[in-house]
């Protein structure tokens, strides 16, 4: 754990991360989820009221990328409840600010960071549209995330399921830490100017910079 520190604080990369370093970095997700939307089209175009629950484990593989590659969380993802409340939750506005909204306040850095709460670019709005009424009408858990058996999705099932999507569809396994680095990565010049990144990794700046490696 100390030489992992150690080589955060000097952003370098592990050689793990190395190994598992794609030619295209963060932005290999964006093509994977264009892939995956034309894939399941067939899906996306039915009222979501029609699909069986099957269908909605696969369109939630693309739910889980495609929120990663515009809020790369750690893995808070699986505690979103779907009503608005305390906590962690993801609701709609129907009034100014419209749409869908995350609202986060029990995660790793809360102390330091307070409550944050983020819109979900326009893309993904459309497929939450869709797909936060189907897990309404299909399961009963009351979560964003479900697993193969109706229930609520534990942090442990969304860790393997991240990795075992991303091995599938990239050939690699890209584990939440990864991702978070290719972010950091992909946005080093902004890291090193400003605080919208490290906002959406739910960290400071510093700790950003940790996270945005040297190649060399």
């Amino acid at each position: 754990m100390k030489e992992f520190d150690d080589d955060r604080r000097q952003r370098k990369m592990t050689d793990k991360q190395k190994k598992n370093m794609p030619a295209k970095g963060f932005d290999t997700l964006k093509g994977v989820i264009s892939t995956m939307k034309r894939e399941l089209r067939h899906i996306l175009v039915k009222p979501s009221a029609d699909w069986t629950f099957p269908e909605l484990l696969r369109i939630q593989e693309l739910i889980i990328l495609s929120l990663y590659y515009d809020y790369p969380l750690r893995l808070d993802y699986a505690t979103l409840q779907t009503k608005k409340t305390s906590g962690n939750c993801i609701y709609k506005n129907k009034k100014k600010p419209r749409g869908w909204h995350i609202q986060l306040e029990d995660y790793k850095t809360a102390k330091t960071m307070g409550q944050k709460t983020f819109k979900p670019n326009a893309k993904n709005q459309r497929l939450l549209n869709k797909f936060v009424p189907a897990v309404e009408n299909l399961t009963k858990h009351g979560y964003l995330l479900s697993n193969q058996s109706k229930l609520k999705m534990s942090k442990q099932v969304l860790s393997k399921k991240l990795l075992s999507l991303t091995k599938r569809r990239i050939g690699r396994e890209f584990s939440v830490q990864l991702l978070r680095v290719l972010y950091a990565m992909k946005n080093r010049g902004i890291l090193e100017s400003a605080k919208q990144v490290s906002e959406k990794l739910m960290h400071s700046t510093e700790q950003s910079l940790h996270y945005a490696k040297k190649k060399d």
